[in-house]
């Protein structure tokens, strides 16, 4: 089995396509925020607003982060808690 490219790695191949150190920045900004997240999860299951005081970042950001996590199976819901869901670590798609 082939390991998946990531963006950088396609953006690379294609010598037409340099990505800027804008993008490179960013790519890597998203990158780090995914593995704050996901190492907070890896402690056990939390809701949105117990993630955001974890990692620090705002409650909007988390969201959006785990929404796009969890479209890719890297979360998902675990219980309800206080009228928020509980995310956890997914068993991917």
């Amino acid at each position: 089995m082939s390991k998946k490219k990531s963006t950088l790695d396609l953006l690379r191949e294609r010598k037409q396509l340099k990505p800027s150190k804008e993008l490179l920045d960013k790519v890597k900004e998203q990158a780090k925020i995914k593995s704050i997240i996901i190492g907070a999860l890896k402690k056990g299951p939390k809701t949105v607003p117990e993630l955001s005081r974890e990692v620090g970042l705002p409650t909007d950001k988390v969201m959006w982060y785990l929404m796009t996590f969890r479209k890719y199976g890297d979360v998902e819901e675990d219980e309800l808690a206080e009228d928020y869901w509980r995310y956890k670590i997914g068993g991917k798609k």
